[in-house]
């Protein structure tokens, strides 16, 4: 077999894929590896380690520093791409023709280096960067509201550059027509969970489960709301997982009674949601596709979401809105009581992501 070369540059190192960013890339790296591409990762390290489990699916890796110096605060060019422009990065690509695949506008800063018309430049494009920056900024004291606002206004000047790609890979369907206006080779490619295999019908625990990064403001917000508003009303048993929980939020769980999972590895976690009965989902913010939502999909447990979770989604119609927190509650103690068996909805949902599952793969053979 004759295996397609491809470069991919992605943001951060893709392995454990324990946030949702990396959750994209980690599973489509696989995708692509099945499909028979050889893979040369580029990856910027700079906190995350190397793991030798990436070289599973790639043919060789490189890893680059990601250097964060004040000034760069004040450069027109965004942050987040700024610390990302590396020379030896823009050497090693020269060295051949192969597509270049970079993942968000954190990574399209090559497209000032490399033509469309020599080879193809392909960019994953994860959110409207600068409406989620704008939410971020939602809530956020100064000085660091600031820092989100300015990246905002930097990030919507930087997005142009998106026009001198060969084709853009939008993650939702409301993502499309926006950056068609920029880019009109742009295709809408669905985000794969990490767990792409419907899980088989089993026996679920009667719990409730949270899960998400636990140092990012956006799911901090979420779990107090939910704690607050759901989590401290239900007799039945909670968990909330993710990482780097801070010290308060240790202190609100114990004192509720909430069970906190503080840094679960990949098995871990992937237990915590195969058992799960009820997926709970909440957040304020309602730019870009929530990967925490792609990654309880393939599994059996409900899912229940506030309308902001699965806005300009198809996903909606698979899970059970609520809005006020009795909205929430109710449906809790409906689904738990339910008898054991996938609903109507768990297999309407696993139908769904297995023609989406062909889909991806059509795209992804064909770039």
């Amino acid at each position: 077999m004759n295996l397609k070369p491809l470069h991919i540059v992605a943001f951060d190192v893709p392995f454990p894929a324990n946030y949702g960013g990396v959750i994209d890339v980690f599973s489509r790296i696989k995708c692509l590896h099945q499909l028979g591409y050889a893979i040369t990762l580029h990856c910027y390290e700079y906190g995350r380690g190397r793991h030798r489990e990436l070289e599973d699916y790639c043919t060789k890796i490189y890893y680059y520093p990601r250097p964060k110096r004040v000034w760069d605060l004040f450069s027109s060019t965004p942050f987040i791409v700024k610390t990302r422009i590396n020379h030896l990065l823009i050497n090693r690509l020269k060295e051949d023709l192969y597509p270049i695949w970079m993942e968000g506008l954190h990574c399209a800063w090559l497209l000032n280096y490399f033509s469309s018309s020599e080879r193809q430049l392909l960019v994953r494009v994860h959110n409207i960067e600068h409406h989620y920056y704008d939410g971020l900024a939602q809530g956020t004291p100064a000085p660091k509201r600031w820092y989100f606002l300015w990246e905002s206004q930097k990030l919507k000047r930087y997005e142009p550059i998106l026009s001198q790609a060969s084709h853009l890979y939008a993650i939702q369907e409301c993502d499309v027509e926006y950056f068609k206006k920029i880019n009109p080779n742009t295709t809408l490619l669905p985000s794969l969970p990490l767990n792409d295999v419907t899980a088989p019908p089993q026996a679920l625990m009667p719990y409730v489960l949270y899960q998400g990064s636990l140092d990012v403001e956006e799911n901090l917000k979420a779990v107090v709301w939910l704690i607050h508003n759901v989590l401290k009303h239900l007799p039945q048993k909670s968990k909330i997982a993710g990482k780097n929980p801070p010290q308060w939020l240790r202190a609100l769980c114990c004192q509720f009674q909430i069970e906190l999972i503080e840094n679960p590895d990949e098995t871990v976690m992937t237990s915590l949601i195969a058992n799960a009965k009820i997926h709970l989902l909440y957040t304020e913010q309602d730019t870009g596709l929530k990967l925490r939502l792609m990654n309880v999909l393939p599994y059996n447990g409900e899912i229940i979401v506030n309308p902001k979770m699965v806005a300009g989604t198809k996903w909606g119609r698979y899970c059970h809105i609520a809005t006020l927190p009795s909205d929430f509650i109710a449906k809790i103690k409906n689904n738990l009581s339910l008898p054991e068996g996938n609903s109507d909805k768990v297999q309407q949902r696993h139908l769904q992501l297995s023609l989406e599952r062909q889909q991806v793969e059509h795209i992804l053979s064909n770039i």
